[in-house]
């Protein structure tokens, strides 16, 4: 058995498709099959297999004109009309905004429209809008250009009566990749980061309780820890409240032995993982990843690193406090207002 601590790394990919599948292999633990070109091949798969909550992990920002605005903005309401009264909204869909400033010299008359979303919402928006209505090819060419042509889209031009004052012609669209190009307003709405989390399974569960969040985690259903590419040992998380010489982290530890003698027996009786899991502590490692906007962070580091609602879980503000004092810096117009647990008294 390996007992490690907890902590967290930021997930920073050279493309959007190289970090989705970056993210994909946490679940299943497969990061030792990255090589040159897996990314699309493995962004593909998650398409044609409909895993496309991976696709979130990634997003794209793009400045429109306006009749591409309200162009996506008409096809974006079609969307949300089309979700019948009762269902479940399970769709992902695009982030809008707008300003006129004159201190800065916008491609469109000064006036600024913002356009981004994670890629599955991209993806869901193409697939709409091609099969109702047709589908711009240059808007189409631009997004799937950025994702190295994972898209598969068989695209036609619209022809309804409701784009009939739209100019294919004069089509105005750019990707925007240096956000500080945007004001703190539009960043705080369009700008996104993901964190990897090493944790307990005890954290992850109060992690997954954010609302407007993506999530991938490891998953006990099909990583076997009985396998050589983990040590043939599971890992757990030490816990930070106890000193490690203490009678109670010595019955901890013992406790934990107890669970990975038993897993390893059960998978040992023919169990699957999924089955033997069942042994698994709430203390054994789990790496989850969390991609969501600035202004989702800025309300979670709230709860969990500022106990804006009474004390967070101390495990919980293990990873969060320092996450939230290196994003302080990084976003000081994001969270330069907020003072971390640990602040309030020092």
């Amino acid at each position: 058995m390996k007992v490690i601590n907890a902590g967290y790394k930021l997930i920073e990919e050279s493309s959007i498709t190289r970090k989705i599948e970056r993210v994909a292999r946490v679940c299943y633990k497969s990061e030792d099959k990255i090589d040159e070109g897996t990314d699309m091949i493995m962004c593909r798969s998650l398409i044609n297999r409909q895993h496309t909550a991976m696709l979130e992990h990634g997003s794209l920002v793009l400045e429109v004109g306006e009749q591409e605005y309200a162009l996506i903005e008409t096809i974006r309401s079609f969307m949300e009309n089309m979700v019948e009264e009762g269902e479940d909204n399970k769709k992902c869909f695009l982030r809008y905004t707008n300003c006129a400033d004159e201190s800065k010299n916008y491609s469109v008359d000064n006036l600024h429209y913002v356009v981004s979303g994670n890629i599955r919402a991209w993806y869901e928006f193409m697939q709409y809008a091609n099969s109702v209505n047709g589908l711009p090819a240059r808007l189409y060419n631009l997004v799937n250009d950025n994702v190295n042509n994972i898209f598969d889209i068989d695209v036609t031009e619209f022809d309804s009566v409701v784009f009939d004052t739209y100019d294919s012609d004069d089509f105005y669209a750019k990707v925007i990749t240096d956000m500080s190009t945007l004001s703190d307003e539009e960043r705080m709405v369009h700008e996104t980061f993901s964190v990897l989390f090493t944790v307990d399974r005890g954290v992850t569960h109060e992690l997954v309780r954010m609302r407007d969040c993506s999530f991938a985690q490891e998953s006990t259903r099909y990583c076997n820890y009985n396998l050589g590419k983990f040590g043939n040992e599971i890992t757990v998380i030490s816990p930070c409240f106890w000193d490690k010489d203490s009678v109670m982290y010595k019955e901890w530890k013992m406790a934990m032995t107890d669970s990975e003698i038993h897993y390893f027996e059960l998978i040992k009786l023919g169990a699957k993982p999924q089955e033997a899991r069942d042994a698994l502590p709430t203390s054994v490692k789990a790496d989850i990843v969390m991609t969501t906007y600035l202004s989702e962070w800025k309300h979670i580091f709230n709860l969990r690193a500022c106990d804006s609602t009474g004390p967070a879980h101390p495990q919980m503000k293990e990873v969060m406090i320092p996450l939230f004092k290196e994003m302080r810096e990084k976003y000081p117009f994001a969270f330069g207002d907020m003072i971390a647990a640990d602040e309030v008294h020092a």
